[in-house]
């Protein structure tokens, strides 16, 4: 089934190329899972991708943010190994790094590599789920253990930047 579906995919692909003169199946992000991108771009020429993180970081003033803040505060469901393969984590990740900010993370659960996510400028990573709370007791009461954790993460921010001026923090949403 699958190689069917797929030579059925590339004669469309043709077949757009050869109706519109682009080559769409080699525009990022209109490839293999862009069905939706693909279609756009066949339909409307004017039409462009453009990054979803990158657009919503540019509307919120997310970089502007950056250039005063001392602390990047974010949250993820679940950081895991697909989280540093274009979730909105990583972009936030890779701007706080552009401006040398640290960044802190409240997460559902943790289930990367803490030093792997150190390496690209997290500070700290509380997690909801734990020693005190079960999946389902995180999700069920998540805005008061978000609160509780929240403020641990702070706390060990405080104790790791003893001495250091303070401005601001960003909050990406």
């Amino acid at each position: 089934m699958l190689p069917e579906m797929e030579r059925a995919l590339r004669r469309w692909a043709v077949a757009v190329h050869r109706a519109t003169g682009r080559r769409l199946s080699r525009v990022p992000g209109a490839g293999a899972a862009g069905g939706l991108a693909f279609g756009l771009l066949a339909h409307f020429p004017q039409a462009r991708l453009v990054s979803g993180a990158e657009f919503v970081m540019q509307a919120v003033g997310f970089h502007d943010a950056l250039r005063d803040a001392d602390l990047v505060l974010t949250g993820e469901g679940q950081v895991d190994a697909t989280t540093l393969h274009g979730k909105l984590l990583m972009r936030v990740l890779q701007a706080a790094r552009r401006h040398r900010v640290p960044v802190a993370i409240v997460c559902g659960d943790l289930q990367a590599d803490l030093p792997l996510l150190q390496a690209r400028g997290v500070v700290a990573c509380q997690t909801l789920v734990g020693s005190e709370t079960s999946r389902e007791e995180a999700m069920h009461s998540a805005a008061f253990w978000l609160e509780v954790n929240t403020a641990k993460l702070f706390s060990k921010w405080e104790s790791l930047s003893s001495g250091q001026s303070r401005r601001k923090v960003a909050l990406p949403t």
